[in-house]
């Protein structure tokens, strides 16, 4: 219950993120199979431990079957033959580092954002049709916000490219975490607006509420930003416009300590509801996957703080899914169960009730 209601950060489930063919249960029930599958197993060999001996070979066979299932399916939706799909380029840049990690004075921010705009032409110039930059990247307030969006559109023109650039926006009574769009004509395509904000971290800010979507020629494409994508039900919100790819701005908190876990768990969405994602993570992981939870590309910044930047091919193709369309059932389904269960565990004991 606590995960149906403050994100999946704790799930099981995630343990099995490099396990991709049980990863594939995810398309059907949503993290809470892979949690369902991952925790039977204990389960299994406490009851076959204490089974009586004429039930214990139909009790393993029953469960050996469950598995079977669960493996299989997950081979054929791993290796089966692949849908046919059109890419896009996308180029990551991070260059925090000392004082730019989160510059929060105005001198700082500007002479950040302009880093970040001389990386535009040279990642165009190799073929990107996106640059995307993490969540986050500065404190822009209105007072230099004209200036940020003038310098990002000019920069995004120039190249003939799109960029993602993720600000922290204060403006006189709010302040936004805000992913801002560039397009490729020098507009400002859309703005999206985290929704779930990090407790006490983020308190002063006010979450969004709405989702962003950019109708491309090779496909629909979805914004999110960090612990949004802990909440499963935002890219099912993105899988019913049928998004092939969602672009996210992030920040994790280390290479050692939450790079790995927080940094892949954005990965579980896209199986479950049949996107690709680029995930650009200041003091993280850049990391491209695919609709299958397979890593594509993927580089991890500078201890140093010194630029990095990365390309990589990522495809942009919707494959729906059930639990697009039946959500968090599974999870229900043993919610229910449980009172049945329990009045079952109630019954006579043997050698009672005669």
């Amino acid at each position: 219950m606590i995960s149906l209601s403050q994100g999946t950060f704790l799930s099981t489930g995630y343990t099995q993120l490099g396990n991709l063919p049980i990863l594939q249960i995810a398309a059907l029930t949503g993290i809470w199979g892979i949690t369902f599958v991952v925790c039977l197993l204990p389960s299994v060999i406490a009851v076959l431990i204490f089974a009586r001996d004429d039930q214990r070979l139909r009790l393993a066979a029953t469960f050996a079957g469950v598995y079977v299932c669960v493996l299989c399916f997950g081979l054929v939706r791993l290796y089966g033959p692949a849908q046919k799909s059109d890419s896009v380029l996308v180029g990551l840049v991070e260059v925090h580092g000392g004082p730019f990690l989160f510059p929060s004075d105005s001198p700082n921010a500007m002479a950040l954002m302009e880093r970040y705009a001389a990386e535009i032409k040279p990642l165009a110039s190799r073929g990107a049709q996106f640059v995307i930059f993490p969540e986050m990247s500065a404190l822009v307030p209105d007072s230099i916000f004209s200036r940020v969006d003038e310098l990002l559109r000019r920069s995004a023109q120039d190249a003939h490219v799109q960029v993602v650039l993720g600000v922290l926006h204060p403006t006189d009574n709010r302040a936004y975490n805000e992913a801002r769009v560039y397009s490729a004509t020098g507009e400002i395509e859309t703005v999206y607006r985290k929704h779930h904000l990090v407790p006490s971290w983020e308190s002063q800010s006010t979450p969004g509420t709405e989702l962003s979507t950019l109708t491309q020629p090779i496909g629909r494409i979805g914004i999110e930003i960090c612990r949004d994508m802990d909440y499963p039900e935002l890219a099912r919100g993105y899988a019913k416009q049928q998004v092939g790819l969602v672009l996210v701005p992030a920040w994790d908190q280390g290479i050692e300590v939450d790079a790995d876990w927080h940094g892949h768990l954005s990965v579980m969405r896209g199986v479950e509801s049949g996107f690709s994602m680029v995930r650009n993570a200041k003091h993280g992981l850049l990391t491209v996957s695919d609709d299958r939870g397979r890593i594509i590309a993927e580089a991890s910044t500078r201890r140093d703080g010194a630029p990095i930047s990365m390309l990589a091919r990522v495809p942009v193709k919707h494959d729906s899914t059930l639990y697009q369309y039946w959500g968090n059932w599974f999870a229900w389904v043993n919610i229910l169960a449980l009172p049945f269960l329990w009045l079952c565990s109630r019954g006579p004991k043997p050698g009672h009730g005669e």
